[in-house]
């Protein structure tokens, strides 16, 4: 829309339009109804950003990082998928921030993003996503059988198209450790 008005103000600018026309442009632009996506409806409805999972170098800076940045309080702390976590939970929230020790030899980074859904049903969902983005390599995960995490959980891990690592889940997920 932007662009329609300055193209609008450049035509009046050079006299191509009356003060009139102008007005009438810039009222017709800013009733017209925006573009539709062509993404066609949501598969699902996202309630919440559950949580984010950060690689890190350093676990206790970033806990006191993240406590000193945003109060961040730590919920579960030891191992999970063989490496120390700190989940630190988000003031009067369900969203959380889970720190973990890099592998060696990978650079701290964005290990994914946690999307909450109303009613999740990862079975349902991972057919769901293999039909319509079959190359984001969409697998449904659960809780190791025999984990000593606290934290039961059923989700789809699956990759958006710059490769990114997304997790849907149950806006219920973690929820004070347990799904």
């Amino acid at each position: 829309m932007v662009e329609q008005l300055e193209k609008l103000v450049s035509l009046f600018e050079k006299g191509q339009l009356d003060r009139r026309q102008l007005i009438g442009g810039v009222i017709a632009a800013l009733g017209a109804p925006a573009a539709a996506s062509a993404a066609g409806p949501a598969l699902f409805e996202g309630r919440q950003v559950n949580h984010v999972t950060l690689s890190v170098s350093d676990l206790e800076r970033s806990r006191a990082f993240y406590e000193r940045l945003v109060g961040a309080k730590v919920m579960y702390e030891g191992p999970k998928h063989g490496q120390n976590v700190y989940d630190m939970r988000l003031a009067d929230s369900t969203s959380f921030i889970s720190v973990a020790t890099t592998r060696p030899g990978v650079a701290p980074h964005i290990n994914h993003v946690c999307v909450g859904i109303r009613g999740f049903d990862t079975d349902r969902a991972e057919a769901l996503i293999k039909k319509e983005f079959p190359g984001s390599d969409p697998r449904a995960t659960s809780t190791p059988a025999g984990a000593a995490e606290p934290i039961r959980w059923r989700s789809v891990n699956l990759k958006d198209p710059d490769g990114l690592g997304i997790q849907l889940g149950d806006v219920k997920f973690q929820l004070d450790g347990r799904h």
